[in-house]
């Protein structure tokens, strides 16, 4: 599956074991997904109703978590464990978050990436997974349950597949070419003043902007997909939140930085928890966004 793991992992060795992990996860995430839809679509006489039925609280840190989150969780827990015992598995509904052996590789999994997208019925939820080595993700996997759609990135190629078809890889020519007008996305739900600065600023600098708001990891997959052209994130995530669509986002040529430049890393902080990011189609305005960025946090600063 990860070729560029061969010689960090000794799981990964011939052709066709390669072949065997994909088909593998493949159905891992067509598996959680089913999970998912069942309670998703649950019939229910109101939303309330539906809500209660499908077991919705909250956690310690007031996020929403439901029956749907913790079956996901159970399928791919068990099954990344079950297949690759050797490899600590680090969930968002994990008992233990605590940090694995200094660069030792682990998987790092949201089962259900949007959970208050879900509860609202948007249908842009996700489920995450990621391959972290020495803390960089070296493969990823976003699903899109609603759609049955699936996407990975390994070895420097972008995947993509169905629950009924296996992956088949992303050439240049089926990504939407970059035109002059940039399609920017942010959190549906975020009411953080500095986007709005953020897209004065781009719109001040004569760059054209298209924008589109939408939930969970499936911006990643949009953008590496060339449906978008930039994800700033001006407020804070998980670490689960961010490192299989980095993955898919580096696969095409685009990069995920913070906000001094730098490749995100995971597994090597004080908590799970990452700082503002970046996430662009074409790394070579890395540059101009940050600068564009930091004159957006400027700004705000002085309104308040």
């Amino acid at each position: 599956m990860i070729t560029t793991l061969m010689n960090a992992l000794p799981l990964y060795g011939a052709a066709d074991q390669i072949s065997q992990d994909a088909e593998a996860m493949r159905l891992l995430l067509v598996a959680a997904s089913q999970q998912i839809n069942h309670f998703y679509h649950l019939e229910a006489e109101d939303q309330k109703a539906w809500q209660q039925q499908i077991g919705t609280t909250a956690k310690a840190d007031d996020s929403p978590i439901t029956q749907a989150d913790l079956a996901a969780h159970t399928c791919l827990q068990q099954g990344l464990s079950t297949r690759y015992p050797a490899i600590p598995v680090i969930s968002e509904e994990s008992a233990d978050l605590s940090f694995p052996a200094t660069n030792s590789a682990f998987w790092l999994v949201d089962p259900l990436d949007g959970t208050k997208e879900f509860l609202k019925r948007t249908g842009e939820f996700t489920v995450n997974v990621a391959l972290i080595d020495g803390t960089r993700p070296v493969a990823g996997f976003i699903a899109l349950p609603t759609q049955q759609q699936f996407w990975g990135a390994w070895g420097g190629q972008l995947y993509t597949s169905t629950a009924e078809t296996p992956w088949q890889a992303v050439l240049t020519k089926d990504i939407a070419p970059q035109t002059a007008q940039w399609r920017l996305s942010y959190s549906r739900t975020s009411t953080v003043n500095t986007y709005d600065h953020l897209i004065d600023v781009m719109q001040q600098a004569n760059q054209q902007l298209t924008i589109q708001r939408l939930g969970s990891a499936y911006k990643f997959a949009q953008l590496a997909l060339g449906q978008l052209d930039i994800y700033p994130r001006l407020h804070p995530t998980m670490e689960w939140d961010t490192a299989a669509g980095q993955a898919l986002v580096e696969a095409v040529g685009g990069c995920v930085t913070d906000l001094q430049g730098r490749p995100f890393r995971y597994g090597c902080r004080s908590s799970w928890k990452n700082q503002e990011f970046i996430a662009l189609r074409d790394r070579q305005m890395l540059k101009q966004v940050l600068q564009w960025i930091q004159t957006a946090q400027t700004n705000e600063q002085q309104d308040i």
